[in-house]
């Protein structure tokens, strides 16, 4: 397993997407790491919040995906 694998739990492949890349390109500026930790924090203590975080992430479309499905036919057409 990689460490990706055993750290990911996101609902959406946007959630995924970013988690890989902070794994491939790890914040080095300290107010991004303190504000990433503060947000950590937040959600292994408040976990009703995580739970209806998760619950609302979970029932949104990858809008990324989407629009570059669309950017990509958009061109096919021309």
């Amino acid at each position: 397993k990689t460490l990706f694998d055993l750290l990911n739990r996101c609902v959406t492949p946007k959630g995924s997407r970013m988690l890989k890349s902070w794994i491939q390109e790890p914040a080095m500026d300290t107010t991004d790491i303190q504000r990433r930790h503060v947000m950590v924090e937040y959600f292994l203590k408040e976990k009703e919040a995580r739970k209806a975080l998760r619950e609302m992430l979970s029932q949104t479309t990858d809008l990324e995906r989407t629009m570059a499905r669309f950017e990509k036919n958009q061109y096919k057409t021309f």
